[in-house]
This record gives structure tokens, C-alpha cells and sequence, in this order.
């Protein structure tokens, strides 16, 4: 990733300086960002950072960022984060607020979302980062800092509170896994055991129904397909036997009808057809004795 680049996310809202509908940036949103772009292995990231403990507590830099590579030199970096016009305007008007911490580093920026401030307003001193789009772009590169002091003791008393306050041990993470570990394992025997209930419930239920069949059902090569079994438990259960045989009766004397009714069509036609022959041959009698006279 760049020095200007950076994921964040991003909500709707009114521009400050032209009143214009923009996409505005929440400072926890910016908080994410800086410690995303200033990361572990090369930085060390601490948000909200106090000037000191205690009574020496007079200020807080919304980030403080610093270097762990010889080659960057161990540098630290200050951040003002500002998501209001009306805030910023605040503290330029006393930028020497900035200078208990601002003491004790190489560079101080200020972020912003995009066109929250102008660059002129800037102060000289310090630097401008905006986020725009899913980018965190530097539009003004912070100056290197003169006449840096070294940390005082209230500032690294801060620092380490800081630390503490974040660090976990490994002793403690440990821990946290093998309880973890524990409960998932109670947790995963217990949704074993009642699934294998489950089971062994079912599977008393298809012993039974097999022997009330008479049906094998649970033999993967009965002759038996579940389907067909399926089907004819649905007409049982849904339809009934009784109901089922008074529709196969009816069907049963329909047809019987329809038979009845073919026979004496074709009873008919054959009565029909030996007149037809019965008329034809006496016909043929009758005008035999007639033909013979005439020749």
C-alpha cells in the first residue's frame, strides 16, 4: 500500500466548505485507517494519546505513529483527525494547543475528509491527508519538524499506560483458546449425543412401520422402491382403502356397461346381416324359373 492509500468507509453527508452533497468520513472511520496504513511489522499505532498521566495530562493527539525501522530513523508522527468545519476552525485559531505533543514529533498531519478544508489554511507546520473514495491521499506533505524534543517522562508514562492497557499475553490468549477449545468440545458432544437420539428415534420408527408392513424399507435392495411405498402409504392415509375400492368398483361395472353394450351392438349387426343374406337368397329362388322360360 502507498503512503496515500488506505481503505476506509464511508457515509453521506453535507459538505462543510461549499454546502454541497459529498461523502463524509466519521472519525472512528479515520482512526481505522490510520492504523491500518500504520501497521505492524514497520509502525506502532496509539490512538488518543495524552501528553502525560495524572496532573501532567493538559492535551491529547488523536494518533501518534512511530517508526520501528532504523532506516525511517525511529520517526513519530502526530495526528489531528477533524470531521467537522466548525471544529477545525477552532483549533487553527490556536494551533499552539498542539504543542505538547507536537514537541515530540518529526511530523504532524491533519486529516480530513476531501474538501473539508482549504490547503492555505493549513498551517505551515503541519501536513494535510484526506480521505477520497477509498483512498487516503496527501494533498499537503508534512515538513520535517525542527528543534524535536526528547520524550519526557510524562509523555512515555502515557505511552506504556497505552501499551498496557492493549497488550495481551500469549499466557492469556492461551487461555482464552483452551477455553474455547473446551467449550466447543462440550458443546459439539452434546449436539452429537442428541443428534444420534435423533437417529436411533427415527430408525426405531422404521423398525416398527416394517413390521406392521410387512415392507422392508431400510434394505437398500428390497424390490420395494420408496416412491411406490410412498405412494401407496399417501392413498392409505390421505384417500383410504374403502374409497379407492368404490372408485375401482364403479369402473369395474362401467366397463362391464361398455362390454355389455358392444355384445348387443354387435349381436345386432350380426341379425341384421343373415336377413340381409335370408332375402337375397330367396330372391334368387323366385326369379330363377322366370329366366329359364325365357330362353
Amino acid at each position: 500500500m502507498t503512503d496515500g492509500e488506505v481503505s476506509v468507509y464511508r457515509c453521506a453527508n453535507k459538505n462543510a466548505v461549499n454546502g454541497t452533497e459529498s461523502m463524509a468520513i466519521t472519525s472512528g472511520e479515520i482512526q481505522d485507517a490510520l492504523e491500518t496504513k500504520y501497521a505492524l511489522p514497520e509502525w506502532a499505532y496509539f490512538p488518543e494519546v495524552s501528553s502525560g498521566t495524572g496532573a501532567y495530562h493538559s492535551r491529547t493527539a488523536d494518533g501518534i505513529a512511530i517508526s520501528l525501522w532504523p532506516s525511517r530513523g525511529y520517526e513519530t508522527l502526530g495526528f489531528e483527525i477533524k470531521v467537522s468545519r466548525s471544529d477545525f476552525l477552532r483549533e487553527i485559531k490556536n494551533p499552539e494547543k498542539a504543542e505538547e505533543l507536537f514537541k515530540y514529533c518529526d511530523k504532524w498531519w491533519l486529516v480530513t475528509p476531501k474538501d473539508l478544508v482549504k490547503v492555505e489554511e493549513v498551517p505551515k507546520t503541519w501536513g494535510l491527508m484526506v480521505i477520497q473514495g477509498d483512498k487516503l491521499l496527501v494533498v499537503k506533505p508534512a515538513p520535517q519538524l525542527e528543534d524535536v524534543k526528547p520524550w519526557g517522562r510524562p509523555f512515555v508514562a502515557s505511552l506504556m499506560r497505552d501499551i498496557r492497557q492493549l497488550y495481551v499475553s500469549k499466557k492469556s490468549i492461551q487461555k482464552q483458546l483452551d477455553a474455547a477449545s473446551r467449550d466447543g468440545e462440550a458443546r459439539g458432544k452434546s449436539d452429537y449425543q442428541r443428534k444420534l437420539g435423533d437417529y436411533e428415534k427415527l430408525l426405531q420408527r422404521v423398525k416398527e412401520f416394517e413390521c406392521a408392513s410387512g415392507v422392508c424399507i431400510s434394505n437398500p435392495w428390497s424390490q420395494h422402491g420408496e416412491a411406490k411405498i410412498g405412494a401407496a402409504v399417501n392413498i392409505v392415509l390421505n384417500h383410504g382403502v374403502k374409497e379407492q375400492a368404490k372408485k375401482i368398483e364403479w369402473l369395474r361395472n362401467h366397463l362391464r356397461l361398455i362390454l355389455e353394450n358392444i355384445e348387443k351392438a354387435v349381436s345386432e349387426l350380426q341379425s341384421e346381416q343373415a336377413s340381409k343374406n335370408n332375402e337375397q337368397t330367396e330372391l334368387q329362388a323366385r326369379s330363377g324359373p322366370n329366366k329359364t322360360k325365357n330362353f
